[in-house]
């Protein structure tokens, strides 16, 4: 299956301007998904005012869901 190229750069806002990037791809352009993710942990999880469930175990829970993609256990590498 081909990549759909038009697409794929779609999803990066700074390709729409008329630039050459010359610079290293690994985090100068950033997808849309993953700004609209930054920006709702900025908005809404950085600071902890009145929150029942801490950063902490919030970054725990979510850190346990993805432990099977990594092959760990309770955080820690098999």
């Amino acid at each position: 299956m081909p990549l759909d190229l038009p697409t794929i750069r779609s999803k990066f806002p700074a390709m729409k301007r008329p630039a050459i990037f010359f610079d290293n791809p690994g985090g100068t352009q950033v997808a849309q998904p993953v700004l609209d993710r930054m920006n709702i942990y900025l908005v809404e999880h950085n600071a902890s005012h009145g929150h029942v469930i801490s950063l902490t175990q919030l970054v725990a829970h979510r850190s346990s869901s993805i432990d099977p993609l990594w092959h760990s256990v309770h955080g820690y590498q098999r």
